[in-house]
């Protein structure tokens, strides 16, 4: 039995042709990733012992941990990078919301293929947004993080993109 399995066998397996789009996408996902990576690395020796994992309403923490857990995201992050990588290349595997055909597929997987690499990109810029408000919680002196943006920052950085790809998706049927 294999882990992954095609569903449809009768989808056309293509080779999805990389564009300059394509590859800013990719290239920005990397610098992203990197970034994430880098600014923990920095700023991991200026945090206290001690820093806020989560927040509850108004920014306020309710959950702590040392400070080795602002590591945690990265290693998310990158996990996510790689499997999101790795299932880019097999857009035949994934679900849309028209039936896939000979005359479409290329359109398509073109466009979810896209959409996996925007989605990379905006997944890191999004942990790196954490990142910075788990810091700067960590070391302000009322320990606030302020959170009201945050919720705009996952919205457009996430949702938007995937259902603009996803309304695209719809128009190429």
């Amino acid at each position: 039995m294999k882990l992954f399995k095609n569903q449809n066998p009768d989808r056309p397996v293509l080779t999805i042709e990389t564009k300059p789009a394509d590859v800013v996408l990719e290239i920005a996902g990397y610098i992203a990733l990197a970034a994430l990576w880098l600014y923990v690395y920095v700023s991991y020796q200026s945090l206290p012992d001690i820093v806020p994992i989560h927040f509850g309403a108004g920014g306020k923490p309710d959950g702590y941990g040392s400070k080795e857990t602002t590591f945690l995201l990265p290693v998310i992050a990158t996990v996510l990078f790689v499997f999101i990588a790795f299932m880019q290349r097999k857009p035949h595997w994934f679900n849309y919301p028209t039936e896939i055909t000979q005359d479409n597929a290329l359109k398509q997987y073109t466009n979810a293929v896209r959409m996996m690499r925007t989605l990379k990109m905006c997944l890191c810029v999004m942990f790196i947004a954490i990142e910075y408000s788990t810091t700067s919680a960590a070391v302000s002196s009322d320990g606030i993080a302020d959170t009201k943006w945050m919720f705009i920052v996952i919205i457009f950085l996430v949702q938007i993109p995937l259902f603009w790809f996803i309304i695209q998706s719809s128009k190429n049927a």
